[in-house]
């Protein structure tokens, strides 16, 4: 089988074409005569050295010429009479590409990697063989999927879908292994409350969320619900119930799900928290001014950055411009301001990339609805926001350069 390996880069001078790599790989380079990176291919000598088995040394003219920098490993593919140089991107999957509902756009996060210098593997859990140090994946070539076999990337995009799967034994087992030899950005999903918590304590951000009481007294809920509904979060399993007081009866609802109806508010409480409140956090439910909610996603490269806004409607989902919700424009860019401050406040935790949603109530002002790690792609699938796609994967790319 044969192995790709990642190289370490050292430029040393020279004004000379040439590439110095292990003697353990030179046969393999041999055929080789032009040396490739983005779009740039030039002629060059190939030389081996005894010394570690994961270095190359790559002459000044050549590094120049090709732009190629000691930031970040790199990995060499040959075909013929020619060697590709290539930045590997992994992206951590639950499931294979070609079983995946988002396959089109991991084929376009392919294409626009390879412009940009970068090979993208996509990976699962079950593909990593911690006894070799490496993993057999997938990379988009000739318009086909194609395996290929390679040392542990030096970084690693984790696509994880939801708590569940990351949750799973063996993922957790993978991943433990993957954080001792790579650099794993969007390691987890956050505690949204944990975030909440930091927020509330800036004076400068709290006014964005609606009073949040964490494990609220039942005489607390039955006092809050005299005045509003309010949402009951349970932090164990991460569901949100909308409950709200009727004449002589509360109804609990969760998403679109249908109302469940109890005559006591006891009995409530039983049916979706049997553990009790302890593990809850209450908050009021915002009266919504307009019928859109608005989303932003940053992604942080050198510095936090909005890469996209748009809106979603409460009622049927639909996904629409940010114009086409006339909700005004000193609104949308007060929301984008917060958008970047709320960003700034996760960059210790691990997180590159985020959505947050915000809405206006019926007094004009502005609420931080909620937040997502490694937000869903289901905006690009919209052939209105599929263009934005390759924009929103080379920040991605530059998250990786960068780091």
């Amino acid at each position: 089988m044969n192995i790709e390996h990642v190289y370490k880069v050292t430029i040393y001078a020279s004004d000379k074409y040439r590439m110095i790599i292990p003697q353990t790989d030179y046969s393999s380079f041999q055929p080789a005569r032009f040396l490739q990176h983005k779009t740039k291919r030039l002629p060059y000598d190939i030389l081996s050295h005894q010394k570690q088995a994961d270095q190359i040394y790559l002459s000044s003219a050549l590094a120049y010429q090709l732009q190629v920098n000691e930031a970040g490993k790199i990995m060499i593919l040959k075909e013929d009479e020619y060697a590709s140089i290539y930045h590997p991107f992994a992206v951590m999957l639950h499931q294979h590409p070609n079983q995946s509902k988002w396959e089109t756009l991991l084929q376009e996060m392919a294409e626009t990697g390879e412009v940009l210098g970068f090979k993208v593997i996509f990976f699962t859990a079950d593909q990593v063989d911690i006894q070799q140090d490496q993993l057999t994946g997938l990379i988009w070539k000739d318009q086909q999927w194609q395996s290929i076999t390679l040392d542990i990337p030096p970084i690693i995009y984790n696509r994880l879908p939801n708590r569940t799967i990351e949750s799973h034994p063996s993922i957790k087992q993978t991943k433990n292994y993957l954080t001792a030899h790579s650099i794993i950005f969007n390691p987890d999903f956050f505690n949204k409350w944990k975030i909440y918590d930091q927020l509330i304590q800036r004076q400068d951000l709290s006014y964005l969320l609606p009073e949040c009481i964490f494990k609220p007294s039942f005489e607390t809920l039955a006092q809050k619900l005299e005045q509003k509904p309010v949402y009951l979060y349970n932090q164990q399993n991460h569901q949100a119930v909308y409950i709200e007081r009727h004449q002589g009866s509360f109804t609990a609802t969760i998403g679109s799900s249908k109302q469940d109806r109890y005559q006591a508010l006891e009995q409530l409480i039983a049916a979706y928290f049997p553990k009790g409140l302890s593990h809850t956090v209450l908050q009021e439910a915002t009266t919504f001014h307009e019928p859109y909610t608005i989303r932003i996603h940053t992604i942080h490269t050198s510095e936090w950055e909005l890469v996209l806004q748009y809106g979603k409607h409460h009622l049927d989902g639909n996904l629409q411009p940010v114009t086409e919700t006339k909700i005004p424009s000193y609104q949308l860019k007060k929301m984008a301001k917060c958008a970047l401050q709320v960003s700034e406040i996760l960059i210790d935790e691990g997180i590159s990339e985020l959505m947050l949603e915000f809405v206006l109530d019926n007094e004009q002002r502005i609420w931080l609805l909620d937040l997502y790690a490694k937000p869903s792609w289901e905006i690009f699938m919209k052939n209105t926001f599929s263009p934005f796609a390759s924009g929103y994967f080379q920040k991605l790319l530059q998250v990786q350069v960068i780091d």
